[in-house]
């Protein structure tokens, strides 16, 4: 559980990851593709993020998408870091990172 400024707590409920069945349905819980984000509160919000390859995308079993998006926050923050002063560099310490320079008109 984390606390944020004005003292008011927060946790993260549950983490859902499937390795090493063959199947989905050979999966002892109901698998879900992407991120399901959840917010109890007046009004409650839910999310459902999912990630689609381009059209193009010729790669059987998506593994490369994978290494795509775990990638993608190192990659993003390669300025922030070279930008920064000498020494340890961390998430406090760097301005928040965020994909830029692709747009898709």
């Amino acid at each position: 559980m984390l606390e944020s400024a004005d003292a008011r707590a927060y946790e993260s409920k549950e983490t859902q990851e499937s390795v090493g069945f063959a199947s989905p349905l050979d999966a002892p819980i109901t698998l879900r593709h992407g991120y399901f984000v959840e917010v109890d509160g007046e009004p409650t919000v839910r999310a459902q993020l999912q990630i689609f390859p381009p059209r193009d995308w010729s790669e059987p079993g998506y593994m490369g998408l994978g290494m795509i998006m775990t990638a993608m926050p190192a990659v993003n923050a390669i300025p922030a870091v070279v930008a920064a002063p000498p020494g340890i560099a961390t998430h406090a310490t760097l301005p928040l990172v965020t994909a830029r320079g692709y747009v898709v008109a």
